[in-house]
């Protein structure tokens, strides 16, 4: 933000500075540019910049980012949830912004697992999680911790938003009704 305030206002240009953003349920590393934008006479009008991936330019270690994800889903890990929950505490101490952290736990996965099997039970957690991160992922840190729970982390304005986000929950849990011809 201050960056962009020097952009605006002083016709600063920042070339390649490190920053984080949070994509497909993850924050991730980037560089930013930024520079301003001018009208005919000459006077800041906004500002012009984008933002590339550095695990995408090969500037951040693979295996790092893999150790942050489990294998059955793709969401982040225990680990992974529990660096991003850092992230977000400190956002909150820096800059005031307010976070929800959200615990998931799917309702008689046990019953379905003896009912069904294992493979059956992973297909619940691959759908679950799949719709977790369609709805939440580009703005919010998704994972499953352990077993049949999950966690959203997300920045929230109020206490409305972040009832709105359990609200989306319930109801992605609830269109969950049949994996493969089989209701659960």
């Amino acid at each position: 933000m201050n960056d962009e305030y020097k952009v605006i206002h002083e016709g600063v240009t920042f070339q390649n500075v490190h920053g984080n953003c949070i994509s497909h349920g993850e924050n991730i590393e980037i560089l930013a540019s930024k520079t301003p934008l001018y009208d005919l006479n000459g006077e800041i009008t906004g500002l012009l910049g984008y933002f590339l991936d550095k695990e995408s330019l090969g500037l951040n270690k693979p295996s790092e980012k893999s150790s942050r994800r489990e294998l059955l889903t793709g969401l982040l890990n225990s680990r992974g949830i529990s660096e991003e929950a850092y992230a977000f505490q400190d956002e909150y101490h820096l800059r005031g912004t307010d976070f929800v952290r959200i615990h998931i736990s799917i309702n008689d996965f046990h019953t379905i697992n003896k009912q069904h099997g294992f493979d059956f039970g992973d297909k619940i957690l691959k759908a679950f999680g799949r719709a977790l991160r369609q709805t939440f992922g580009q703005k919010a840190a998704v994972g499953r911790c352990a077993g049949r729970n999950f966690t959203i982390l997300q920045q929230v304005e109020n206490k409305d938003a972040a009832h709105a986000m359990i609200v989306r929950v319930e109801e992605i849990g609830e269109s969950i009704r049949e994996i493969d011809g089989n209701p659960i």
